[in-house]
């Protein structure tokens, strides 16, 4: 989440910001009539802003400047913790509309999510196996075992430069992952572009 702070004099609206620790920024010089603008807004979302917090305060450029510490108190917490790490995604997850549970786990500096469990692991009578993979070697794999995410990388806010398989329709496509909370996952799997996919939401196990 980035928290932005802006001041601004009168009919103009300069707004001077310096870098922070975790995406909060500082605002530049007020003037002598003032007002205070804070605005939230989640890291790559096209809603700008989130809440807005207007204050105005004519002449009185020091009690703003307390007004403000005094928010940013409460707000800083807020806007760190916020952040997904990097191992938050380590763990099960159910996905497929309960269909499917998969273990996402850390292999050196990237992440891999492997089938542990199955709503309907038999066809036929027998466990079920990767028939639909293009490469004929593999088709009799069992599809509990099999790894469907792979070769994700924690970058910012998000495991991209992945790939994840449909074992249903034995096709690959390129993914990232993002973590609206700590307890729900966005699988966005895509060819080419990522305007070109769909997501699907994945719950903690």
């Amino acid at each position: 989440m980035d928290l932005v702070w802006t001041w601004s004099q009168g009919q103009s609206n300069e707004a001077r910001t310096i870098p922070g620790p975790g995406g909060i920024h500082s605002p530049g010089k007020a003037s002598a009539t003032s007002f205070c603008v804070f605005s939230f807004q989640l890291k790559k979302s096209p809603v700008k802003p989130l809440l807005v917090l207007y204050l105005q305060q004519p002449n009185k450029q020091p009690y703003m400047k307390v007004i403000a510490s005094i928010l940013l108190l409460f707000l800083v917490p807020l806007s760190l913790a916020a952040q997904p790490k990097a191992d938050d995604i380590v763990g099960h997850w159910i996905a497929s509309e309960n269909k499917v549970k998969v273990e996402i786990y850390r292999s050196g500096n990237k992440y891999y999510g492997k089938v542990t469990w199955l709503k309907e692991p038999l066809k036929d009578g027998k466990p079920k196996v990767d028939h639909k993979n293009p490469n004929a070697k593999l088709r009799n794999k069992p599809v509990i075992g099999l790894v469907v995410l792979r070769d994700f990388v924690f970058d910012d806010d998000e495991w991209t430069s992945g790939e994840v398989y449909d074992p249903s329709s034995g096709k690959e496509y390129d993914c990232y992952i993002t973590m609206p909370d700590k307890n729900t996952l966005k699988v966005r799997g895509y060819i080419g572009f990522s305007i070109f996919g769909r997501t699907t939401i994945w719950k903690r196990a």
